[in-house]
């Protein structure tokens, strides 16, 4: 399959066009089996950075590589528009204009932030060995550059929009073996639980959300120590014949097996 992104033939602004191949290159990212890895020296590079602790420099990556795909004449280590550099850009706003809107389009793979360039490292003219010094990571530092001065080799928009996919692959790597503890929230009323859930049953979904309730309700239940085996929930457009299911929500109690039925309208 080509990677070789689609072009419309309006000249759109270099946000627009980095906002597109960003989309387009996180879904080529996401898919499932992903592609083989292109690149393997570029790949292990972005593996070290998304392994650091440093969050900055891991947004830099997705930002610069996507600045380097939208425009191929750019400077990837360019942070600023400068004084007629060569190939320099304002990628702090690029960075407003296009990792931020994808990030949210995307359900926030990354940390909520309006401004990704905002605290004083990234406000640099450029991402080189000049400012090493600065940086309390040099290590993290040092990988990030090896990673910019690799997306800085390409000559071709197909070479730099695959960089951008092995970036993103990279960090579909990183966060796939991560651990997230989320805050338990705080107890609700009763009164309150019942609006919660009205509230999100109202909408038209098939009965998902309706038997997505009913099965939150008996795993609750479970962990609370009812002696349910085996709870399962069968998929709501499945007929209960085709896949051997009894109900659309079935479990063991003791010796007997139970099937619930879930219903998004009042029987007669």
């Amino acid at each position: 399959t080509s990677l070789r992104p689609c072009y419309p033939a309006s000249m759109p602004t270099l946000a627009q066009r980095g906002l597109k191949r960003l989309i387009a290159a996180w879904q080529i990212a996401l898919r499932d089996p992903a592609i083989a890895i292109r690149d393997p020296d570029l790949a292990a590079a972005c593996d070290q950075v998304f392994l650091g602790t440093e969050g900055g420099y891991k947004k830099a990556l997705v930002v610069q590589a996507a600045g380097k795909a939208a425009d191929i004449a750019l400077d990837a280590q360019a942070m600023q528009k400068g004084e007629g550099n060569p190939g320099s850009w304002d990628a702090r706003e690029f960075a407003k204009q296009v990792f931020v809107p994808w990030n949210s389009q995307s359900h926030h793979p990354f940390a909520h932030s309006a401004d990704p360039y905002v605290s004083n490292p990234y406000r640099v003219p450029r991402f080189d060995g000049s400012v090493r010094g600065k940086r309390k990571r040099p290590a993290e530092f040092d990988a990030t550059i090896t990673v910019l001065e690799h997306l800085n080799s390409a000559t071709t928009p197909a070479a730099a929009f695959r960089n951008l996919v092995e970036v993103l692959q990279a960090y579909r790597r990183y966060i796939a073996d991560r651990t997230v503890d989320y805050p338990l929230p705080n107890r609700a009323s009763l009164a309150d639980t019942s609006r919660c859930i009205d509230h999100f049953v109202s909408e038209k979904s098939g009965g998902t959300r309706l038997q997505a309730v009913v099965f939150a309700l008996f795993e609750a239940l479970q962990r609370a120590g009812m002696s349910y085996v085996q709870l399962r929930s069968r998929h709501v457009n499945t007929a209960d014949a085709s896949d051997a299911g009894a109900g659309d929500i079935t479990f063991q109690i003791g010796s007997a097996a139970v099937a619930v039925e879930v219903k998004d309208r009042a029987l007669d």
